[in-house]
């Protein structure tokens, strides 16, 4: 590769999960494209196993950034950035995949001058995990693919995200997204950092959204989200998990945790308070009157009522108003129970298929994931026709 900019930056922060990391590795080998660099910048307790297994395989495309001393998650994926030199940027996790063609889509990307990008749900399960209380088998779920793409703004995404609970799924994100190396730097320019929350997703694409301004969502695979036994930083997370117990975050954003929000890390709860400090961060507080509390509470109540105890004492502390976020569990449960209905009567008259996900399992790791994707769509999608 030489001295040359790779078009494609492939960032993946590390600590102590070298099991799925060496999956990754070699699913990203096989792509043989001098287009592309894998960023692994690893904060583990012990390297030596992973530099053996380095020393092993052909690696040019990868450049291995090693730091002993303890770094806060955030610090961590800021050197992992900082270290990549790709036009274009894809922050992913060690469980994380990619597909094959991503290179080829960030060509189209250039050519139409595309600033970030999101692609549709994919998401792969390693192991038999604890989620909420319910156990996961191992398994490949995937959204019906759509060769497929559609413009949105920003800026409009972002005032739905927080008006519906903070959810991920609206705005531009760096993380399980390709963004702009650009768009990035303007950023860390005025932030100092990429990630100006305590979760990396969510902060930066809040951020994201007052810089970006051509952003496109496709409907088939580019990232292939990983689920795993761990969380950040190789830990596992427990019942009641604090803030305050967790090593991989940063004492200031502990310090200064929204005193309206439960000092606890469940996505919903850390979602809304990250997305404050994002606007905080940019100085667009008056978007923080747009964010539905009670919304986000309701979701916490009904997704980890198995993962925290007096889940209820602990809502009816914390919100605004306990009826509103009853009735915001009883439309999620009628909602639950009228997509299964019609999910049922798809199934019946479609050969038992999903109306809109298919479940695949027999599926040993990520880099078999990406392969049973590519060979669906490889005939599929042309990405100089798209």
């Amino acid at each position: 590769m030489g001295n040359r900019m790779p078009l494609l930056s492939i960032v993946v922060p590390t600590k102590n999960r070298y099991h799925y990391l060496k999956y990754l590795v070699s699913l990203i080998s096989r792509f043989e494209s001098s287009d592309l660099e894998l960023i692994i910048q690893d904060n583990s307790c012990d390297n030596s196993d992973f530099t053996n297994y380095l020393n092993s395989i052909n690696h040019d495309f990868i450049k291995y950034h090693y730091e002993k001393t303890p770094l806060t998650s955030i610090e961590n994926f800021d050197r992992a950035i900082l270290n990549s030199n790709g036009e274009y940027v894809c922050f992913i996790g060690d469980d994380d995949g990619i597909m094959r063609y991503a290179v080829d889509c960030v060509k189209w990307m250039k050519r139409n001058n595309i600033e970030a990008l999101r692609s549709s749900y994919t998401h792969f399960f390693y192991d038999k995990i604890e989620l909420n209380g319910r156990s996961t088998n191992q398994k490949l779920v995937y959204k019906i693919p759509r060769i497929l793409y559609k413009y949105h703004n920003p800026i409009q995404e972002l005032k739905r995200l927080l008006k519906n609970g903070c959810e991920l799924d609206y705005i531009p994100v760096l993380y399980n997204g390709i963004v702009k190396r650009e768009i990035l730097l303007k950023m860390y320019s005025h932030l100092g950092t990429f990630f100006p929350g305590a979760s990396a997703d969510i902060s930066n694409g809040v951020a994201l959204c007052f810089y970006v301004k051509r952003y496109v969502k496709v409907e088939f695979p580019i990232i292939i989200g990983g689920s795993s036994i761990y969380t950040g930083g190789g830990v596992r997370l427990n019942r009641n998990y604090s803030i305050d117990d967790v090593p991989f975050m940063s004492k200031h954003f502990k310090q200064d945790w929204e005193g309206h929000i439960p000092r606890l890390w469940y996505g919903s709860l850390v979602w809304e308070e990250s997305a404050i400090k994002a606007l905080r961060a940019m100085n667009k507080e008056s978007f923080i009157l747009l964010i539905n509390h009670d919304f986000v509470m309701s979701n916490f109540q009904s997704l980890y009522k198995k993962s925290v105890d007096n889940i209820r004492l602990v809502c009816l502390q914390y919100s605004t108003s306990y009826t509103k976020v009853q009735l915001y569990r009883i439309k999620r449960a009628i909602r639950k129970i009228w997509n299964g209905l019609i999910n049922r009567l798809y199934r019946i008259f479609s050969r038992n298929r999903s109306r809109k996900r298919r479940w695949v399992f027999g599926i040993c790791n990520i880099d078999d994931a990406e392969n049973y994707i590519y060979t669906m769509l490889c005939d599929k999608i042309d990405f100089n026709k798209l």
